[in-house]
């Protein structure tokens, strides 16, 4: 199904995703996935921006990134339980610990992973 041009990943067609209910929307169409969000596009723009990253994301660079993804891993699991409850698992942990990664298997500082995508560095 991945390699079938019959089926697509962008957002602006998704209107039977089984785990959104899109009869809030109405008639109201969704905007397509902004530049950078390949996951929701198909080719060719999907490979245009794949391409360039298939090597960031090798087996052996996911090896070595281990010991640091532990360590990212137990100071946001530390600073969850120093600052107690109730915590927002998504915002103090789900988010921040893939984008810190991502940061850092790009080269990208964390504090500036906002404008890689010409966003906010809020979240």
């Amino acid at each position: 199904m991945l390699a079938d041009p019959r089926f697509s990943s962008r957002k602006e067609l998704m209107r039977h995703h089984p785990y959104i209910d899109y009869s809030q929307y109405g008639d109201i169409e969704l905007p397509p996935a902004p530049p950078g969000e390949f996951l929701l596009m198909d080719e060719p723009r999907h490979s245009r921006y794949r391409k360039p990253l298939v090597g960031k994301f090798t087996v052996r660079r996911m090896r070595m990134l281990a010991e640091r993804v532990e360590q990212v891993t137990a100071e946001h699991l530390d600073a969850m339980e120093k600052a107690g409850p109730p915590t927002d698992l998504v915002t103090a942990f789900a988010k921040p610990i893939p984008a810190i990664m991502i940061c850092e298997l790009l080269g990208v500082p964390y504090a500036d992973r906002g404008a890689s995508r010409g966003t906010s560095t809020s979240s």
